[in-house]
């Protein structure tokens, strides 16, 4: 039996031409699945940069003193488009003695255009240390 007869009578039925609501439909999904094949074609062929931009900052503004500590918040920002693994970064301070300091900073998984925010504890108000905080090192995902 073929998709024109019926099959009690044995008589041929014209389908009609296709609506408006399936060319629409039809047209709609087409230019979907065409962008997103393009998008595609050009994350494969665009160049990434071996390295990722990576913002440190001290938020010296927002200092919180906890039973006579002081606790610094640094916000990490990946400012790339790669994940990040085994982030690290050195901080530098001067205590007022004049002896230096230093800090690791270790962050497990900063995925891409993400940050994260990060505290250290001090005994001495980190306004008067001088603290300086620099990337050290990262594995790309």
């Amino acid at each position: 039996m073929s998709g024109r007869e019926e099959p009690s009578g044995g008589r041929t039925m014209r389908r009609p031409g296709r609506k408006l609501a399936e060319w629409v439909t039809m047209g709609v999904s087409t230019a979907i699945v065409l962008a997103v094949a393009g998008f595609l074609v050009v994350q494969l062929v665009r160049e990434r940069p071996p390295h990722v931009p990576v913002e440190i900052t001290p938020l010296l503004d927002q200092v919180s003193q906890v039973q006579g500590q002081y606790i610094l918040p640094v916000k990490v920002k990946n400012q790339g488009r790669k994940t990040l693994q085994a982030f690290k970064a050195q901080v530098t301070y001067q205590l007022p003695e004049g002896k230096q300091g230093q800090r690791e900073i270790t962050i497990d998984f900063l995925g891409e255009q993400a940050e994260q925010e990060v505290y250290l504890y001090f005994d001495a108000p980190p306004r008067d240390l001088q603290v300086q905080v620099k990337p050290e090192s990262y594995i790309l995902e």
